[in-house]
């Protein structure tokens, strides 16, 4: 399990799941999240951290609660 960003940062991940209103990704751009994963890039947002617009429009799938 990887918990920061740096962590994310050292390999591909197959999705992101943010649980959390974490700081490090409160500073992190849309695009980098997007960078850092395998493709299709998978965004699940559950504190609704990102606009779902700007997600799809980086060309990730995201879902948020």
């Amino acid at each position: 399990m990887l918990w920061s960003v740096n962590d994310v940062k050292k390999e591909k991940v197959d999705g992101i799941i943010l649980t959390v209103a974490q700081s490090s990704f409160l500073k992190t751009h849309i695009n980098d999240l997007r960078d850092m994963q395998n493709k299709p890039p998978i965004l699940i947002d559950i504190p609704g951290l990102y606009d779902a617009a700007e997600a799809t429009k980086a060309g990730l799938y995201q879902r948020t609660l």
